[in-house]
């Protein structure tokens, strides 16, 4: 799956305002935001050669979230100076104030160009002909970020090949480990759960947006703030299980003690082989201290139920733990 399978690039009306205003000279200073994956260093090699075609010198910086601030300051005395072509990509976090006043220094001299993921006709448009009868798929797969469009370019079947789910590695090693461990609750279905990821990460609201915001620049996150399909499957492929199933034992964990359902977390780890055990005590009566309905969803999602007394219940989990 070589860019060579993808036809040309398809350009929105906004790019091609820009590339229209470099062809007619005029002094161009735009800031181009998006996540990762969003195609901002195909735009910018795009409006490189605009500018060699005219004539025109330019500063072109991709990546503009990875400058220290000394570069970022000195873009932004370029930008002001407004004598010069400066073009900057970069995505929406993380975001220094030095990166917050070159942008807005970039926006007063032009609006700032948001990239947008492929709608399904620019899917069609730049899948080869080979797979144009998967558009609806490939689209719902990758939410039509470009960069996925690409991985997914060469199916020939609605289904993801190990192929393409490994070439999602290279975008999960490099994060940090909280926005790892969110990509992680993602997948479990808690990416919209404020209460569980502060739990799960250990932080205060302010921290968990900062590690949200980090999460959906990586472009692996949908709109809606879940993970796009494509990634949940690399997430759930490639990370190492003892990390996925620690942080579902810390979701499952925090969300009984919050009193919500549990199922939807517990299940994977039954499936995936994992030894789990469920305690429903009784008091020193024998009278049941528990619910027989949640008891009897886990049963049925395949995790053993003990019913026992404190006592009982020492004895008991001492016998799993030296039979394990």
């Amino acid at each position: 799956m070589t860019p060579s399978m993808i036809a040309r690039p398809v350009w929105s009306p906004e790019v091609s305002q820009v590339l229209e205003a470099v062809a007619s000279g005029a002094v161009v200073r735009l800031g181009v935001v998006a996540p990762g994956g969003y195609g901002k260093t195909t735009v910018l090699r795009e409006v490189a050669r605009a500018f060699e075609d005219a004539g025109a010198s330019a500063s072109v910086v991709d990546d503009a979230h990875l400058l220290p601030d000394a570069e970022l300051l000195s873009l932004r005395s370029l930008v002001e100076r407004g004598e010069e072509n400066v073009v900057v990509a970069y995505r929406p976090w993380p975001r220094s104030r030095a990166l917050a006043a070159l942008a807005e220094s970039l926006g007063r001299a032009r609006p700032s160009l948001a990239l947008e993921p492929f709608t399904r006709e620019q899917v069609r448009a730049v899948l080869p002909a080979s797979a144009r009868g998967l558009v609806d798929y490939v689209h719902q797969q990758t939410g039509g970020v470009p960069r996925f469009v690409q991985r997914l370019a060469g199916l020939t079947a609605a289904e993801l090949p190990p192929e393409v789910v490994a070439s999602f590695r290279a975008d999960l090693d490099w994060l940090d480990a909280d926005v790892q461990k969110y990509l992680l609750a993602a997948e479990a279905g808690a990416a919209l759960r404020l209460d569980l990821l502060g739990g799960l990460l250990g932080v205060d609201a302010d921290a968990v947006g900062d590690v949200i915001e980090a999460g959906r620049a990586t472009g692996l996150v949908a709109a809606d703030g879940t993970l796009l399909p494509v990634a949940r499957a690399a997430v759930a492929a490639l990370t190492r299980a003892d990390r996925r199933i620690a942080v579902r034992q810390k979701l499952a964990g925090l969300q009984l003690r919050s009193g919500g359902p549990v199922l939807e977390l517990v299940r994977p780890l039954v499936t995936s082989g994992v030894t789990v055990l469920g305690c429903a005590s009784l008091d020193d009566r024998g009278v049941a201290r528990y619910s027989t309905s949640v008891a009897g969803a886990l049963v049925a999602a395949g995790m053993p139920v003990a019913a026992l007394s404190p006592q009982e219940l020492a004895r008991w989990v001492g016998e799993k733990v030296r039979g394990s």
